[in-house]
């Protein structure tokens, strides 16, 4: 009974933020958009409400809290003013008559909405949206605002869509996420229809070409989910679709609310990047606006990515971040995580762009993690098809939306382009053969159902589409705690922390949990800069024999008196690490550059903390010493990592900018602290009093002040003694 109710209030919360959406837009659009159909209407208004809504969620938690009696008002007020719009101003519709192509597909998108919600109402066991998505959504709401997270890059992305599970977790908990971004690509998938008051195709064709994108299996994927990658496709499509209506009538308006679509796509997803100038690109081929125009469209186009933008600008000194750190250094993220993020996500789970690829995305999806389905096999003849019947908007469309595609070979980052990819199928087949249109949508929905898939995609459980509902789940339905042992890898561990663990406990771990049934601030080695200085420490106190540390005196031909002494690298490559732990004598100041922020560890006697550079070495890198008086130095002692030692070192002598060498020789000696003490003092320190350990040889190399306290298949979990 408890699982019924939680799916009811679930879906009670998820549509409440669905209309209040809606009637937010129909606020903003009356008197502007009066598309021929009302389903277009809806979706229309939907994506600009939804945009709208999302701003003042951000700022009404940000400013002045998050509470279910504030929400609640929110919700009245954009009713209330839907309402009183609506009333002045019905539009007045005339209803299309349907053919029986035009309910079959009806049908197959209702079976399909149908599996879509069973699928959502279920807890959220996804890794993104039991992560980062609905964690630190589930962080601000038992703060009672949103605030600033340094300990992970996750919450400094845009959270466009994020703000909209907000308010649906906050009422209905559990799945309402998912439920609302169910609802919301559902809704959304309506203005396929629109697109035939601007574009000559006939409402079976939008029709098969909407079900051809809804029913692929990594859409169903991840639609019903707290992911936001199928929003972000339909929020696009809603670009485009507003995009050709100001290029009919170029109006005002129409161009604003197309650039609001793509600023909103942007808050959403990154990767939807190639929306703006697709969007631009239509407007100057097909309208040719005044500048006046253009400036209305691109203004209108980072409005809403302006709100991020100025956050992280305000609370990690990078508008940008993760990404620019080069530019925009910051404590936060360091310039070589990009670089690394970047590879890796370029080459994800060790794919490359190949021929291989293609089928890989399509078919199999083990190891992209999914798959689109095989109609999109058809694309590039399809593509070929309409190019030669000089019909370039929709293969134009989706090549360029497949721009940012590279970026990351995950199968899920090419929904973007998913619905122009459909249309350019779906256009093809109707320029060659109209009649086969609905079969072609029947034998897709056919080879997209979830028992289908399974018989040809392999085993990764994101290629393989979703779970066929039987009779047990549907008339008996399971607890939480069942389905979460069941589809929660990380369950037991989880267990554990939330009934051993105080709830304001930190845990250092090596990879993410699902954060949103977590109680602690659990934070990952890689996920910020301060994370990543602490997973040196690990390895540096755990094992000695893979970081050795050294003891290097500098030995000066003779005595320098001087103020500032420079240390520079020897020899320089981008491939090169050089960190120092401990200088003597000490300086009064220390001035490190890059990476200014991890200076003054080479001051608070613990070997393990180093100064590093942090991105590609350089012959600008330098550490200066500043003294109050003159000193006369004969020596300048280091303890730093052998790597670093083998860089080698160069002193200079400066006055103000003004350097000079110093002739200076190099001595090397082994050394080996008390790594154990240090690596505890330093944990306790920053208040990480708890360690989630993965890699096996950390796991054995653990000292006795590293207390076990659970293991779970390869994940320990160890408590930092107090010594």
């Amino acid at each position: 009974m408890a699982a019924n109710y939680t799916f009811l209030a679930s879906l009670l919360s998820a549509s409440a933020v669905l209309l209040a959406a809606i009637s937010l837009g129909i606020t903003i659009t009356t008197g502007y958009f009066r598309p021929q159909s009302a389903v277009v209407w809806i979706a229309g208004n939907l994506v600009l409400g939804s945009a709208a809504l999302s701003v003042i969620v951000f700022f009404t938690g940000r400013f002045i809290a998050i509470s279910k009696p504030l929400f609640v008002a929110i919700f009245l007020v954009c009713l209330a003013s839907g309402l009183l719009r609506l009333r002045k101003n019905l539009p007045d519709w005339r209803i299309a008559p349907s053919g029986l192509n035009l309910w079959i597909l009806t049908a197959i998108g209702m079976l399909y909405f149908a599996l879509y919600v069973f699928t959502a109402s279920f807890p959220e066991t996804s890794p993104d949206g039991s992560s980062y998505h609905l964690g630190y959504l589930a962080r601000y709401i038992a703060a009672g605002h949103i605030y600033k997270v340094e300990s992970s890059f996750y919450p400094m992305l845009s959270q466009g869509f994020e703000m909209l599970y907000l308010p649906a977790l906050l009422f209905g908990g559990g799945p309402a996420a998912a439920l609302f971004h169910t609802l919301f690509v559902s809704v959304m998938l309506l203005l396929f229809a629109g697109l035939g008051e601007v574009f000559p195709l006939s409402p079976p064709e939008l029709a098969a070409a909407a079900i051809v994108f809804y029913v692929a299996p990594v859409v169903g994927r991840t639609a019903t989910t707290a992911y936001v990658d199928p929003a972000a496709a339909c929020i696009c499509l809603a670009a485009v679709y507003f995009t050709l209506l100001a290029c009919r009538e170029l109006k005002t308006a129409h161009l604003i609310f197309a650039g609001v679509c793509c600023s909103f796509a942007l808050s959403v997803k990154l990767t939807t990047l190639p929306i703006v100038p697709l969007c631009l690109l239509l407007l100057l081929i097909k309208a040719r606006p005044g500048w006046k125009q253009v400036c209305a469209f691109v203004a209108a186009g980072f409005a809403m990515e302006a709100v991020w933008l100025g956050r992280d600008w305000i609370w990690y000194g990078n508008p940008i971040i993760p990404f620019g750190d080069g530019l925009f250094p910051n404590p936060y993220v360091h310039a070589s995580f990009e670089a690394e993020y970047r590879q890796d996500l370029a080459h994800f789970n060790g794919l490359s762009l190949s021929s291989s690829l293609f089928l890989e995305t399509t078919v199999r999806g083990f190891i992209s993690q999914g798959i689109i389905g095989p109609l999109y096999l058809l694309f590039p003849l399809a593509a070929i098809v309409l190019i030669l019947k000089k019909k370039y908007l929709w293969p134009a469309a989706t090549l360029l939306m497949l721009f940012a595609y590279p970026q990351n070979l995950g199968t899920r980052f090419l929904e973007p382009a998913l619905p122009f990819a459909a249309l350019t199928i779906v256009s093809a087949i109707a320029a060659l053969v109209p009649r086969m249109v609905t079969p072609v949508a029947i034998v897709a929905a056919v080879a997209c159902w979830p028992s289908v898939v399974d018989s040809y995609a392999q085993a990764h459980p994101f290629a393989r589409a979703l779970p066929a509902p039987v009779e047990e789940t549907i008339f008996h339905r399971p607890s939480v705690t069942p389905w979460l042992e069941q589809h929660l890898n990380a369950y037991p561990i989880v267990t554990y922390l939330n009934v051993r663990v105080p709830a304001d406990a930190e845990v250092f771990a090596q990879s993410g949990l699902p954060l949103f049934y977590v109680r602690q601030n659990v934070r990952v080695w890689y996920e910020s800069a301060d994370n990543e200085r602490l997973r040196d420490v690990l390895l540096m106190g755990l094992q000695p024999a893979i970081y050795p540390l050294v003891h290097a005196t500098l030995h000066l031909t003779s005595p320098t008196v001087t103020t500032r002494l420079r240390l520079r690298p020897d020899r320089v490559s981008p491939q090169a690490e050089w960190s120092i732990s401990e200088m003597s004598p000490t300086p009064s100041r220390l001035t490190c550059a890059p990476n200014p922020y991890d200076c003054p560890f080479l001051m608070d006697g613990n070997p393990l903390t180093v100064w590093r550079n942090w991105q590609p070495l350089t012959n600008a890198a330098h550490i200066d010493l500043d003294f109050k008086e003159p000193v006369t130095l004969s020596a300048l002692e280091l303890l730093c990592p052998r790597n670093t030692a083998s860089v080698g070192f160069r002193l200079e002598t400066c006055q103000g900018e003004d350097c000079r060498p110093i002739p200076a020789t190099t001595s090397i000696q082994d050394v080996n602290p008390d790594r154990e003490g240090f690596l505890v003092r330093e944990f306790r320190r920053v208040g990480i009093r708890y360690l989630l350990l993965e890699d096996a040889n950390l796991i054995a190399s653990a000292p006795p002040s590293l207390k076990e306290l659970f293991a779970d298949r390869q994940v320990h979990l160890f408590e930092v003694a107090s010594k």
